[in-house]
């Protein structure tokens, strides 16, 4: 659950600022 947050970080993270 680690590798998770930053996976979906990363996806919600590319369009953002």
């Amino acid at each position: 659950m680690r590798g998770a947050v930053h996976h979906f970080a990363r996806h919600v993270a590319i369009p953002r600022p």
